[in-house]
């Protein structure tokens, strides 16, 4: 939530500052609480502190050590700090000390939310190091002689110092609502440090390496259910009290009615009661008394009526084009998802209330939801029997997209050799399978970006559930939506945290047995177990989860009521097919118009498409 700039010379030319205060005006709305420049022979840095926890409050930032001369800059926050030592120090400074212990290992050392900077004068080095999970944002622009660093992208395209142009690749996964890219952005030049992956910078190299491996992890293991429920109680009970670190007063916590925000609100309410953490706790909640299909009012009542807690409900809409186009230039990006734009009162309400601080339970689906690849475990292991008892109670549970075709896809498919699916893969595109460039995207511009292949998973293919669970982590759309978030706190003054990426709750629901995520009819097996007292019985026993694709559906209807999808600038560029992308949204139209489940096809291809459209008009004026 803090923002952080810097510049290094790679030849070693003093810095004169003047770059990263250009670099900071451009981001003076982030600046809620101070503002600073150092500059340290060929390096500069200046930062724009937002302070959420007591010791951010007395930290001078960018941090010096008197002893070395070397220089951080810290945006975040750590939760093992006793770890570490820290007593009543600021944050950079106990990662500056542990740096200073560890090197370029030290981030395998740190647990919490962060992006940060160390200059080492004397040996000319730049190291730069993001969270495990990518929840605090990092971007950087590199030439032969200058490296180029922050953590909001538009300090970089304010700048004046790089040629801002698209990056025609990326535009084409957006257009494709395919994200594959982990280190690229929108904008060519403009780079994004990838979650768990530190950098080294020299005067005649740059290079990244990842420190923290998901897939590597060892298994957990226990005797019983029981010890697995207590395990998973006590990291999460350190995890959402880690979390509650704030300075500010009250704790907001976004409350959809689901299970994971339930049992945020249930452990918050429990540590604040039992005086671990300072009350109040908040919750805050949208609704949507139009949409029956999205409402969640019945499991906000019970979770509400369990606790007693001050509640705050705004009604969804993204129905305000101009709203929608200002944001959009406010961002220099493609809007956020419909329904993140709703949330916006709920930042304003928290905000008001003096509060800087809103936990959720982003992660939660991730890590404990369970994955159908369990069939192919089955299969791979010759458990006839369990395939088809598992097969049947799927079919119970309406949250995880059950149909005869995932069952396929997700039995069979990950026993394929790698081989023969690529072999094989011209076919099944024709046949309709998914993979390659989707047909409303023009075929020569597909061919110019290399589409196909950026389209094909980069990571190790999910073929068993944990290795998908491992994938949620490290796809794309985790450090996508995670920035997206980043830069919507920002923009109210309010800093998003969810006690589901904590490293270690992550680690554990990574090593867990598939039969602890998903058992029989019950998805989040080992979550509600362990939270089976703090959970509403209404929400403990839920096995559906609010459908939000109508709502997409009507902020499509809204850029197509402003003319977006008419005349556009994709299409004169060649990108997309635009008669495709209109017999798309009118096909969305019938469908949705009859309640066909089939609309839901349509709706975030034509969302990102139209998130394209507003983003040029918006930052190639």
């Amino acid at each position: 939530m803090s923002a952080m700039v810097g510049c290094v010379y790679r030849a070693g030319a003093p810095a004169s500052g003047e770059e990263v205060a250009g670099m900071l005006a451009a981001l003076a709305a982030r600046a809620h609480d101070a503002e600073r420049v150092v500059t340290a022979g060929a390096a500069a840095f200046g930062f724009q502190a937002f302070h959420t926890t007591c010791e951010s409050e007395s930290e001078i930032q960018p941090h010096v050590d008197i002893g070395t001369g070397r220089v951080i800059v810290f945006d975040g926050r750590l939760d093992n700090r006793d770890e570490l030592g820290a007593g009543t120090r600021g944050d950079a400074a106990v990662v500056l000390d542990a740096y200073q212990r560890w090197g370029a290992s030290v981030s395998n050392h740190l647990v919490g939310d962060f992006a940060f900077a160390v200059w080492d004068p004397s040996a000319q080095t730049l190291f730069c190091s993001r969270d495990a999970i990518g929840v605090r944002p990092l971007y950087y622009h590199v030439t032969a002689d200058r490296f180029l660093f922050t953590t909001d992208y538009r300090a970089l395209i304010a700048s004046r110092l790089i040629d801002v142009r698209p990056n025609e690749g990326m535009v084409a996964e957006y257009l494709s609502n395919e994200l594959r890219s982990v280190d690229q952005t929108l904008y060519d030049g403009v780079r994004r440090l990838p979650a768990a992956h530190s950098l080294i910078l020299t005067r005649r190299d740059l290079s990244i390496r990842r420190y923290w491996d998901p897939t590597a992890l060892p298994d957990v293991v226990h005797q019983s259910d029981d010890e697995y429920a207590a395990h998973f109680f006590h990291l999460f009970r350190r995890s959402v009290r880690s979390c509650m670190r704030s300075s500010r007063q009250p704790v907001g916590v976004y409350l959809s009615g689901g299970v994971d925000s339930s049992a945020v609100v249930g452990m918050a309410q429990t540590l604040a009661s039992d005086g671990a953490v300072a009350p109040p706790v908040h919750t805050f909640s949208m609704v949507f008394p139009d949409d029956p299909e999205a409402d969640e009012r019945p499991y906000l009542d019970a979770v509400d009526s369990k606790w007693q807690l001050p509640s705050h409900r705004f009604v969804a809409t993204v129905d305000d084009i101009d709203a929608i186009r200002a944001h959009v230039a406010r961002r220099l990006d493609v809007a956020d998802a419909p329904a993140d734009l709703g949330v916006v009162p709920i930042r304003q309400a928290v905000a008001s209330q003096r509060g800087r601080v809103l936990l959720s339970g982003v992660g939660g689906d991730h890590g404990f939801g369970g994955s159908l690849f369990h069939y192919a475990e089955h299969i791979r292991s010759g458990e006839w029997r369990a395939w088809w008892h598992q097969l049947r109670a799927d079919r119970q549970v309406s949250d995880m997209g059950f149909s005869l075709r995932n069952v396929a896809m997700h039995s069979l498919l990950p026993l394929v050799p790698r081989s023969i699916k690529d072999a094989t893969r011209p076919i099944a595109q024709r046949l309709g399978w998914p993979g390659g460039a989707p047909p409303w995207i023009r075929s020569d511009f597909a061919a110019r970006v290399a589409l196909g292949d950026r389209l094909r998973y980069r990571t190790t293919p999910s073929n068993s559930a944990r290795a998908d669970v491992c994938e949620s982590f490290v796809h794309a759309w985790m450090p996508w939506g995670l920035e997206k978030l980043d830069h919507a706190g920002a923009e109210f003054g309010v800093e998003d945290r969810h006690p589901f990426l904590d490293r270690r709750l992550v680690e554990f629901a990574i090593g867990i047995p598939e039969s602890q995520r998903w058992s029989g009819t019950k998805t989040k097996f080992v979550l509600r177990r362990a939270m089976r007292d703090l959970l509403p019985e209404t929400v403990y026993d839920r096995t559906d989860k609010g459908d939000f694709t109508g709502a997409v559906a009507r902020a499509v209807d809204v850029l197509a009521a402003d003319g977006v999808y008419r005349n556009m600038r994709s299409e004169a560029y060649g990108w997309v097919d635009g008669e495709r992308v209109r017999r798309m949204y009118d096909d969305m139209r019938r469908k949705y118009a009859v309640r066909d489940s089939d609309f839901g096809d349509h709706v975030f291809p034509l969302w990102f498409v139209g998130g394209i459209e507003l983003w040029l008009n918006a930052a190639f004026c």
